[in-house]
């Protein structure tokens, strides 16, 4: 058993350490390369906590659940779903948003559309004047792009003129105007800062009856999961999640100071 001065010096080093990387993450909030959640993100603690790097499963077919530290106005308690994930960025549509215009207000060119009265979401804040849709259905959609099991995308205005044209069935069409978009590495440094947690997709949870409350049951899901994760509080432990802390802010450093080079060149 190492001797309590030892114990304590390597904490007090590791103290220092967190010090430094908290006080670099803050900075790089300030100058908007990483999101601006509250202090102690503990949203990071709960992703290290459940092991590994959560930036490995990002891709298209993934939710992301804000955390409940994300105070953004844009994102906050929003669910979203990533549509496209590569290295120069990352767009995603919110789900869990509903516009005040209807559906037909959209299409008024289409006879069909104008009874239409299912919602239109409001799927970001970029490009809020851009529509695109989702479609739930078991049989391919050779033009349509598949996100996961039984969901399709349809980005392409032509394509989604003749979906409406054609007629669509409630509870397996929605629309969404404008979407989330995030530049190369700024969603991993995002997720990496706890701000985001990742939920595999599928058809129920994307098409969800009850949209208004689905952050709040995805959330309390996310609080289990970590719950059940979590190792004991012994101090052994305590210093295991102590360093995939600070191995998440030291990720987050360099990537940060890889775009803040890109910036100034």
């Amino acid at each position: 058993m190492a001797p309590a001065s030892s114990k304590t010096a390597a904490l007090v080093s590791l103290a220092l350490c967190l010090v430094a990387g908290t006080v670099f993450a803050l900075a790089l909030r300030s100058r908007g390369v990483i999101p601006s959640i509250q202090a102690g993100d503990h949203g990071a603690l709960m992703n290290a906590q459940l092991g590994g790097d959560d930036t490995d499963e990002l891709a298209a077919g993934k939710l992301l659940i804000a955390s409940r530290e994300l105070r953004d106005p844009n994102f906050a308690e929003a669910v979203i779903l990533l549509v496209g994930f590569e290295d120069d960025g990352a767009v995603g549509l919110i789900l869990n948003r509903q516009a005040k215009a209807p559906l037909g207000r959209w299409f008024p060119e289409h006879r069909q559309a104008k009874g239409m009265t299912e919602p239109v979401y409001a799927g970001g804040p970029v490009q809020k004047d851009s529509i695109m849709a989702l479609v739930r259905s078991r049989e391919k959609q050779d033009e349509a792009e598949r996100i996961c099991a039984g969901v399709y995308l349809i980005s392409n205005r032509e394509l989604l003129d003749k979906t409406v044209a054609a007629g669509t069935q409630p509870g397996a069409f929605r629309a969404y105007a404008g979407y989330a978009g995030w530049g190369p590495s700024q969603l991993e440094a995002e997720v990496d800062a706890g701000a985001w947690h990742l939920f595999p997709a599928d058809a129920n949870t994307i098409f969800d009856s009850d949209p208004d409350s689905e952050w709040s049951r995805l959330i309390r899901r996310v609080e289990v999961r970590v719950a059940r994760a979590s190792p004991s509080q012994g101090s052994g432990n305590f210093c295991v999640r102590q360093q995939k802390l600070l191995e998440t802010t030291c990720r987050v450093e360099r990537r940060g100071r890889r775009r803040l080079a890109s910036r100034e060149t």
